[in-house]
């Protein structure tokens, strides 16, 4: 947790805001106060927006993989990094999809 002195000022030193505080304070139970992949998701930010997006996001993705994602969320569009996500994971599906059609068209053509 943040109870000494230097931890609080680990998360809040160069802060323009007390979104890193805020952004610790809503995500600590989910990453079982884990206090460095807390740091990684909320130092810097503005907002407790990277934590209601790493709150949000699919419960498949590591807490790693959240942070990748969600560090770098914004108030108010919170959300935009998980729905560019699953747009991406639906492309990549028909894509592949094609792909397997492609291969099978290729497979037939091969004598």
């Amino acid at each position: 947790g943040y109870s000494t002195i230097a931890d609080r000022l680990d998360l809040c030193i160069g802060a323009s805001n007390a979104g890193p505080a805020q952004c610790a304070k809503f995500i600590q139970s989910s990453f079982k106060k884990d206090k460095n992949k807390i740091e990684m998701l909320c130092i810097g930010s503005t907002s407790d927006a990277p934590a209601h997006c790493a709150y949000s996001a699919p419960l498949h993705l590591s807490i790693d993989d959240k942070i990748h994602l969600c560090s770098h969320a914004i108030q108010s569009r919170e959300n935009e990094p998980i729905t560019c996500l699953k747009h991406s994971e639906s492309y990549i599906r028909s894509f592949q999809s094609i792909n397997n059609r492609n291969q099978y068209n290729n497979d037939l053509l091969i004598p």
